[in-house]
């Protein structure tokens, strides 16, 4: 399944600081497909392969902490274009 997460920064340097290793080193069973930032640095989304939902959130949330206020989404990968 895909998941996509919406990380609106709350502190950017703990952000930036737990990001890195958090989105580089995923547990088994999860893969991060693509990590965007935006060009003021207050959102950063994400594209992950995981089992489900929970999976990912309950990897980043004691990861990240309080430095951003996360949304998770399931995808349908069968609607995309491109």
């Amino acid at each position: 399944m895909f998941i996509a997460t919406e990380h609106k920064i709350t502190d950017l340097d703990t952000f930036s600081q737990k990001a890195g290793p958090a989105l580089g080193q995923p547990p088994a069973g999860m893969r991060l497909q693509t990590a965007l930032l935006d060009k003021d640095a207050h959102c950063c989304r994400c594209i992950w392969e995981a089992d489900s939902i929970e999976s990912v959130q309950n990897y980043l949330e004691p990861e990240l902490g309080s430095a951003s206020v996360t949304a998770y989404y399931q995808l349908d990968p069968y609607s995309a274009i491109g």
